[in-house]
């Protein structure tokens, strides 16, 4: 009752033990588990990164309670990542925004031009 499959890790043939076998061997498991973890962790690295990055430039550009717009252009300028957010609210008038701490962001299109409102609560 043994049938043949293909291990997705080394491309080897091999004969199945059991119908939930996917890999030939348990190293073949460890190794695609850790390929796959070392990925996941770079994506969130990345994010991580960016995330704190935007933090830190909302702090700096509005340190205290209130709200301040800026160009697109001059956030990018200063390392601004605009995937970089955790949670997203759309209010009574159906705009959206961005969370990154105490602070929102809303994209405003005005002429063509993109703006970043960043408001603190």
């Amino acid at each position: 009752m043994d049938k043949k499959s293909k291990c997705p890790f080394c491309m080897t043939v091999f004969n199945k033990h059991h119908g939930n076998q996917v890999y030939c061997s348990d190293d073949c498991k460890r190794n695609q588990k850790a390929a796959t973890q070392y990925r996941l962790y770079g994506i969130l690295k990345e994010f991580r990164k960016g995330f704190l990055n935007n933090y830190k430039l909302f702090e700096k550009l509005v340190p205290d309670t209130g709200n301040k717009k800026f160009t697109l252009w001059q956030l990018n300028g200063m390392g601004f990542q605009p995937n970089c957010y955790y949670g997203t609210f759309v209010n009574e008038k159906k705009e959206t925004f961005y969370r990154i701490g105490e602070y929102s962001y809303q994209v405003i299109n005005e002429s063509q031009i993109q703006h970043i409102k960043i408001i603190k609560r």
